[in-house]
């Protein structure tokens, strides 16, 4: 079975809060805030894994600068407040 056509697991509140590690009351305040899409089936919301996934997983951060030329910056920094004083 390929990725695309493997079936979709959809979980209800309770299993997606145990899944995301994350309490009810977070996924309804998602769900209602559009911030975490869901299917109303009957009476109960279905969450599809991928899309906890999307917004609960931790997304990776790229850095805004080049950490040794920082690094370099704060020394100088340093070396002039401390010839002032």
């Amino acid at each position: 079975m390929s990725v695309l056509s493997a079936p979709i697991k959809r979980l209800d509140i309770h299993d997606a809060a145990a899944y995301a590690s994350v309490s009810e009351a977070t996924i309804r305040r998602r769900i209602h805030n559009g911030l975490l899409p869901a299917f109303k089936v009957a009476n109960r919301y279905e969450i599809e894994t991928g899309d906890l996934d999307e917004v609960f997983l931790p997304k990776p951060v790229t850095p805004l600068h080049d950490s040794a030329a920082l690094i370099a910056d704060l020394e100088r920094v340093a070396q002039l407040v401390a010839a002032k004083g």
